[in-house]
């Protein structure tokens, strides 16, 4: 048998031996390990020193799923994701929750009843997608301080017009059958370009009203995946588990590209001003055209 130390490895990798050692001592290792092994060729000794650094080596940023939950208000999205992150847990996966809302919310008191790490953002008198991802950064910075592994980012979702699909991440639209068979059609970007479209509260309507609604919600999306889940006895809910589970992780969140524009909020009505009249209106400002025909 034949002991192989810092000095032979730093040779076959071209490495000085300074260098070598102050890349350990940078990583706080025992600088003069050795490994009893009989190398025959230098083959060996490259896939040692691999996996050295695999093991040992500097933890790099930190890399996880991230999953957008949006829809309208009270459509059941805290719920469905309850469920669902019953299911990552028994996997032994590290979930983290963070919920935008506008003025007042609870849903944070039900994420941190599962245990799990919660933070809360509320826009107040910003517009609640401009909020939400002008905070995308230091959601993440949060999500990873705290080690996680799935990250669920639960929006407001009070304007139709929201988008807040990114490329990478697994974005969540949330549509219960209740709200009316045209709303698909109104909802905009935030269903159009999810990845996956869940159905809720289909237990209280017909078998037919479900097919009705689901049609509809294909026409405006006929790419995503549509599954119906039971907020509250979780039916469902371990098929988007699972599907959380296939997607790649992401490694950053900065740079990253939304998938739609957000919608346009530069006026005088944004900056304060509260008289009505086209006199006080400054700025990105849109007038109905009243001889325009359907």
């Amino acid at each position: 048998m034949k002991s192989i130390g810092n000095n032979y490895v730093a040779q076959k990798l071209r490495l000085g031996v300074d260098t070598f050692k102050k890349r350990m001592l940078s990583m706080g290792k025992i600088v003069h390990f050795k490994c009893h092994l009989k190398f025959k060729d230098d083959i060996l000794v490259w896939v040692y020193f691999i996996n050295f650094f695999i093991n040992h080596g500097e933890r790099k940023s930190l890399a996880l799923r991230f999953v957008i939950v949006a829809g309208p208000p009270s459509s059941g999205k805290t719920s469905v994701m309850m469920q669902v992150i019953r299911h990552l847990q028994q996997e032994r996966l590290q979930v983290s929750a963070c919920k935008i809302d506008c003025l007042e919310t609870c849903d944070d008191g039900r994420y941190q009843s599962l245990g799990i790490p919660v933070c809360v953002g509320l826009s107040d008198y910003i517009c609640p997608d401009h909020f939400y991802v002008a905070n995308l950064e230091e959601v993440w910075d949060w999500a990873e301080n705290k080690k996680t592994d799935v990250l669920v980012l639960e929006t407001a979702g009070l304007c139709h017009r929201c988008a807040p699909a990114v490329e990478g991440c697994l974005t969540v639209c949330v549509v219960d059958n209740l709200v009316g068979l045209d709303t698909p059609k109104k909802i905009g970007p935030m269903l159009s370009t999810a990845d996956m479209i869940v159905i809720t509260k289909g237990d209280i309507v017909s078998q037919a009203e479900r097919e009705v609604f689901c049609h509809q919600v294909e026409c405006v999306n006929n790419q995503a995946d549509v599954i119906h889940i039971n907020g509250l006895n979780g039916q469902g809910a371990l098929r988007l588990a699972k599907k959380i589970l296939k997607m790649n992780p992401v490694q950053r969140i900065t740079g990253a590209q939304l998938r739609y524009p957000m919608p346009a909020a530069i006026c005088s009505y944004c900056a304060g001003e509260t008289i009505v009249g086209s006199a006080y209106q400054m700025g990105n400002v849109k007038k109905i055209d009243f001889g325009e025909t359907r």
